[in-house]
Parts: structure tokens; C-alpha cells; sequence
């Protein structure tokens, strides 16, 4: 944000602004009192009043529910994210060191006088060697409400998360997970229908494909016949 902004301007006035500059560059819907800074959407993306968004890229056809806080996170296309969705970064040492506090073992002590010259263990599991992501949200993908995602996790294309889970771990793709921590539950179809899935890759088709097939989307057996034909 410029600098002449968040110092002669209302905090108000700043989130119509910048709101402003999401909904038309990105075509960006957005519900009621959100907060976006420093991220970037896919065409007909939502996002639900209350919700926190920074330095995340989502694809086409996502949305955010309400009041969820999602930060350094890769979320892919046509993804649906519940009410209340966490992504908790930051981590903290369990083993060796006496203390978990960062002025330990950062140089930065998380707005504490740090104790050392230099960072001693990692806060943060990046996903990417630019250190953009922390968490990376795959394709097709539900999160239920109340989740809560640890960093360096990957979730899988096709994954389903049950209602107040903590993912503590990778999610593989088409799987279903929930608990905490969240565990299997079982997979959402069988190994060669998953194959087929994955190779076909369908949310990356033009818009005239998914249109074209969008009927054969009730049934896994349908989608698989029709694209046989084709």
C-alpha cells in the first residue's frame, strides 16, 4: 500500500480502496467487511465477510467463506473453503532447545529482544524455494468449517476436510480426512477412477469443455463413459 495512504487516510476509507482495486482488477467478489492485501485470484473467485486474506494466490472458481484467516497459501481452482478456516504459521522448537520463545533462537525474537545474532531454527515451513507458501491447497479441494491448517502442508487435488479438523500432515489427493489430527476416513473412489482424474485434470479445461460436461460431473462412471467416447 502506498505510504501517502495508510498515513493521511481513515482505515475504512483504505479497506474501500483497496477492495476497490481487487474487484476490478481480478473481477473479485467480495462480501461485506473483508480484509485482501498482496495476493492475486483466478476470474469468479469469492470471498465471505469477515475473512482475512494476505499474500495468497487463488484459482479460478474458489471462494472463502466467512471469517477465515488465509495467509502464504497456494489454493488452486474451483476450491470451496468453510466458514472459519485457519492457516496457523509459524512454528516453534519441541525438542533441545529449554525454551519454545523465538528471542532464543531468532535475530528478529518476534517483537522481543532477541538473545542471538542469528536465526537458529526455522519459524516457518515453506512450500517453495521463493518462500511464498507455507500452505499449498490443491484443486477441487472442500475444507469444512472451523479447520485448522499447520503450516508446510500440502493438501491434494480432490481432498475433502470434515468439520474442525487439524491437519497436521500431507492430505493425498481424493481422500477423505477429519479429527484431530485429521486422519483418513477413506477415499473418495476407486485407484483407477482417481487415475483417471488425475490424468484428465479437468479444471484445467477451457470453460466450453466444462460447460459441455458439466451434467456428466454426477457421476464418476458418467464423466469416465463420456470422455471414452470423446
Amino acid at each position: 500500500m502506498k505510504k501517502w495512504l495508510k498515513l493521511f487516510v481513515p482505515v475504512k476509507i483504505q479497506n474501500f480502496i483497496i477492495g476497490l482495486y481487487y474487484k476490478v482488477k481480478y473481477k473479485l467478489v467480495l462480501d461485506g467487511n473483508c480484509f485482501v492485501r498482496q495476493s492475486s485470484f483466478g476470474p469468479n473467485c469469492y470471498i465471505g465477510d469477515g475473512s482475512k486474506i494476505s499474500c495468497t494466490t487463488m484459482g479460478n472458481s474458489s471462494y472463502i467463506a466467512n471469517n477465515s484467516s488465509i495467509t502464504y497459501t497456494k489454493i488452486g481452482r474451483f476450491c470451496a473453503i468453510g466458514d472459519n478456516v485457519r492457516i496457523c504459521i509459524g512454528n516453534h522448537p519441541t525438542s533441545d532447545f529449554v525454551s519454545v520463545h523465538p528471542c532464543f533462537y531468532s535475530k528478529y525474537g518476534q517483537g522481543t529482544p532477541s538473545h542471538v545474532k542469528d536465526d537458529l531454527f526455522s519459524g516457518h515451513k515453506f512450500l517453495d524455494s521463493e518462500e511464498k507458501f507455507v500452505v499449498e491447497v490443491g484443486n477441487d479441494v472442500w475444507i469444512g468449517n472451523d479447520v485448522s491448517i499447520l503450516d508446510g502442508i500440502r493438501i491434494g487435488n480432490g481432498a475433502i476436510i470434515g468439520i474442525g479438523s487439524v491437519v497436521t500432515k500431507d492430505v493425498e489427493p481424493y481422500s477423505i480426512v477429519g479429527g484431530i489430527p485429521a486422519k483418513l476416513i477413506r477415499m473418495r473412489f476407486t485407484e483407477e477412477e482417481i487415475k483417471f482424474l488425475v490424468n484428465l485434470e479437468w479444471w484445467n479445461k477451457s470453460d466450453d469443455w466444462i460447460r459441455a460436461n458439466a451434467t456428466n460431473f454426477l457421476s464418476i462412471k458418467k464423466l469416465i463413459d463420456a470422455n471414452k467416447k470423446s
